[in-house]
């Protein structure tokens, strides 16, 4: 009688498995993470645009500048307006802090986006 086991397809299987669970968690915590992290960096990027093209007092002007630009990208497929919307007004306040100033306080009549630019 001959009582050896052959383990390849075991160590196989526990092969796929494991890699069937790491591309589990990859797809669902690595990849959104990795988006945040881009919406967040573009946001930055237009965020610092806006603020050098656009004279002081012109906020509502900013922010459209910014917005339109991001709902236009990638971004704007990936993630709803008012993620969107709070990706803009963090950068925003990153850049104050950065530069020493208070930010101003949002008003919501300034950043009415969606009904203006979707009627045009």
């Amino acid at each position: 009688m001959d009582f050896s086991i052959d383990l390849t397809e075991i160590v196989i299987a526990l092969f796929g498995l494991f890699f069937n669970v790491m591309l589990g968690i990859i797809t669902s915590r690595v990849v959104p993470w990795i988006k945040e992290k881009g919406l967040e960096k573009y946001a930055k990027a237009l965020v610092s645009v806006a603020y050098t093209m656009f004279a002081d007092g012109s906020g509502a002007d900013k922010f459209n500048y910014a917005f339109d630009r991001l709902a236009a990208s990638q971004y704007g497929k990936l993630f709803d307006e008012d993620r969107l919307k709070e990706a803009i007004q963090a950068a925003y306040v990153e850049l104050c802090t950065k530069l020493g100033q208070k930010p101003s306080p949002v008003r919501a009549e300034n950043f009415i986006i969606s009904e203006l630019n979707k009627k045009d």
